[in-house]
């Protein structure tokens, strides 16, 4: 029994300590926290507030339901695509930079967006307002609805599918402008700090990267027009997103020990009355907390959660190709710790989620800067009488930073090809895999983060 004891207030005294650091750095604890950091911005300045309008018009009883805070969401009118321009808007690999696109999917393209060109002058008009903020309940914690997020990829899809149309014609400065778009979308969610919010926003940045790699194949820039292709890919640098990620995700995470009645409310609802089975059956989650702390379970559950995602907060902060390696480590201590008598249930559950964010963020990383080496690249072509470096280290200067590989360290690595060019990091796993692109299909094996330039 002195063993328990000696256990359980030494895991306590833990979790006060991690709990009074982060008060005393002012980074939010509870949802609560959250709730009193929400901001105000005025309507007319409020981009995110003009895109609800649009998206109410179309579907108001949807719309309304979820500014009202309607929990389960009324049904969403549902808008069906051309399946030919599936493979397009799914993001599903397979479109060839050096190759024209189908003519039926880009007959498919073209008669969506005549259809919905008006709509999309009313999507640039609100995206042109200068802040974004989206309503959020956080007192719901995990059954807070983020319905915004499907919507802003459905947005996404048409500015892509404008992007390549413009490309297959030539027409560089439609493809520049529906990239200055998507770089206006994911603005919506820059000061959305939750990590699947976070994970739209990079897939419409590096699909934006992927469209630009087709231009770039398909079409020589001209000097004004590269010097607008680097202002877009600057303006992408979304590297400040981890740190704020990373305090949310760790209140919304310590908030599963102790569920809010506005979130056990929320699932309620989503559930229904006739549902045979629940995600979380609120008497349940009660009792089974009290028998957790009970056992002094709940600490020592809580205390890993804690140590670890305070020391990835600090982490993500630090930004060099050494700390995201540092990240995954102490994530991949954390699976082994909540895997070991006793088991850590909580942590075990929501903890793997997290493992991969800083990877994710500096894989994009690499990505903007690969596009950015290409830009370079196409500038000394154009000052050289067409001919291409042999190595990077013959481009003009610029930031050393745009440089770095921010997976390893070293310089990002050029290859000459028989036909064009192409920039590369070494990816998440940090091996040089010479290069190789991630394949279209099959077995996805190693592989590298590319920017190829095939003309």
């Amino acid at each position: 029994m002195a063993w328990f004891f000696t256990w359980r207030v030494g895991n306590s005294r833990a979790v006060r300590r991690a709990e009074a650091a982060i008060r005393q750095r002012g980074e939010p604890l509870t949802l609560a926290d959250l709730a009193q950091r929400e901001r105000d911005i005025p309507a007319d300045e409020n981009a995110a507030a003009a895109m609800l309008d649009l998206w109410e018009s179309e579907d108001p009883g949807f719309w309304r339901g979820f500014r009202s805070g309607k929990h389960p969401l009324p049904k969403q009118v549902e808008r069906r695509l051309d399946p030919v321009l599936k493979t397009v808007a799914l993001d599903r690999p397979g479109l060839r930079r050096d190759q024209p696109l189908d003519p039926e999917i880009q007959s498919a393209a073209d008669a969506l967006l005549r259809e919905r060109s008006g709509r999309l002058e009313a999507v640039r008009a609100a995206l042109r307002r200068p802040q974004a903020r989206f309503p959020h309940r956080w007192m719901e914690g995990g059954a807070m609805q983020l319905p915004y997020l499907s919507a802003i990829r459905g947005e996404g899809m048409l500015f892509h599918l404008e992007a390549l149309g413009a490309i297959e014609r030539g027409d560089v400065a439609a493809a520049l402008g529906a990239f200055q778009s998507t770089v206006l979308l994911q603005r919506l969610l820059a000061e959305e700090p939750i990590l699947i919010a976070q994970w739209v926003r990079l897939r419409l940045a590096g699909r934006l990267i992927h469209d630009l790699e087709r231009l770039m194949t398909r079409v020589p820039l001209s000097p004004a027009q590269l010097a607008q292709v680097r202002e877009v890919l600057l303006r992408l640098d979304l590297r400040d997103g981890l740190e704020p990620t990373m305090q949310v995700e760790r209140v919304l995470a310590l908030g599963s020990f102790d569920l809010t009645d506005d979130t056990l409310s929320a699932v309620e609802a989503e559930n229904g009355p006739d549902a045979e089975a629940t995600v979380i059956d609120p008497k349940q989650y009660r009792t089974g907390q009290k028998v957790l702390r009970a056992l002094g379970l709940t600490d020592v559950d809580r205390r890993l959660m804690l140590e670890t995602l305070g020391e990835g907060v600090l982490i993500a902060k630090q930004g060099t190709p050494e700390s995201v390696q540092k990240f995954e480590e102490r994530f991949e201590r954390a699976d082994l710790e909540a895997r070991a008598f006793p088991p850590r249930i909580f942590s075990l559950l929501l903890l793997p989620s997290l493992s991969r964010a800083a990877t994710r963020f500096a894989e994009f990383e690499a990505q903007r800067r690969a596009a950015l080496t290409a830009v370079a690249v196409e500038r000394y072509r154009q000052e050289h009488q067409g001919r291409l470096p042999e190595t990077l280290s013959e481009l003009p200067l610029d930031p050393a930073e745009l440089r770095v590989d921010p997976l390893d360290g070293a310089p990002m690595r050029f290859r000459r090809l028989s036909k064009g060019y192409e920039v590369y990091s070494v990816g998440g796993d940090r091996v040089d895999d010479g290069g190789r692109e991630k394949p279209a299909k099959g077995n996805v094996g190693n592989f590298d983060i590319t920017f190829f330039v095939e003309r």
